[in-house]
């Protein structure tokens, strides 16, 4: 005869005391006494909700069997759960209708900017027809009052304006300029004027590469000979070749009465030797060589 306890028969708690016997570290105790099932049952029960024990998972087999259980019994957790992610849920619905009545304020917005515009175009377009109107009102007053008084009045059209202004150009309506002239007096010498430098930038290449800055100095005062030696300044550049040959850039500070005539001299082939390469150096904006 098969003893029920509540629920479980006395084989089934003591075939789940083995199984778990051997899953287990430690056996589970024997119970004794009037109510060694009901203390079997909750060994099993602890034994389950131990945290620190691996067990494997454990499923009905026979839903049928599962007991009823009421609110007391309900997992509080996963409703929490649930009622979390309703919240949130809720949250986002009213994100949304705060941006439906935003894009509502702005469809209101529009549609009224849309009935100025109507309005404005409606306006503008009454102004250029009265506009229209009245230049052609005005236009045959002038002409009936030509025809009828015979009067030869200059007309108002844009040729008319441009024969106007060639003929008052024409007779000398036109803007006065000022002349200046340069001193060039030698023996009015009362007063001196201020005397200007500027400076001459010449690029000088396909030198021996023995040669120094003293020797592109001495050969520049020979082609300028009023020039001092102050006044040159001479820096040697990297060449791609330096064994082969070596480059410099020469700057003279000159007078500047007698610029023209430094630069067609500093230019000029019959004063440098032969074979050198001579050309105006224009320094670049980004500081690199030119």
């Amino acid at each position: 005869m098969k003893i029920c306890v509540d629920f479980y028969y006395e084989d089934e708690i003591y075939s789940a005391r083995d199984l778990l016997d051997s899953l287990l570290s430690a056996r589970l105790p024997k119970r004794k006494g009037a109510d060694k099932l009901r203390a079997t049952v909750e060994d099993i029960v602890k034994a389950l909700l131990n945290p620190s024990a691996d067990l494997p998972i454990f499923y009905a087999v026979k839903t049928a069997r599962l007991p009823p259980f009421d609110a007391k019994h309900c997992d509080m957790s996963a409703v929490l759960m649930e009622l979390q992610g309703l919240r949130k849920e809720v949250r986002d619905i009213q994100k949304l209708q705060e941006e439906v009545c935003v894009l509502r304020q702005q469809l209101a917005d529009m549609v009224s900017l849309r009935g100025e515009v109507d309005s404005l175009k409606q306006l503008t377009s009454c102004m250029v027809q009265s506009s229209v109107s009245t230049a052609k009102f005005t236009d045959t007053d002038t002409d009936q009052a030509s025809s009828s008084h015979h009067a030869t009045a200059p007309a108002t059209d844009a040729s008319s304006f441009a024969s106007v202004a060639n003929a008052l150009r024409a007779t000398g309506m036109k803007k006065k300029t000022t002349k200046c002239v340069v001193g060039k007096s030698t023996t009015n010498v009362r007063v001196k004027p201020v005397i200007t430098k500027r400076s001459i930038d010449i690029f000088v290449s396909r030198l021996h590469p023995a040669t120094d800055t003293d020797d592109i100095v001495s050969c520049v005062t020979d082609i300028l000979p009023n020039t001092s030696i102050d006044d040159i300044c001479c820096t040697r550049l990297k060449s791609r070749y330096e064994l082969l040959y070596t480059s410099f850039h020469v700057c003279v500070s000159v007078d500047a009465v007698n610029m023209k005539t430094a630069i067609d001299k500093l230019m000029s082939d019959e004063l440098w030797p032969e074979g050198l390469l001579v050309r105006r150096y224009f320094k670049p904006k980004d500081g690199t060589r030119q």
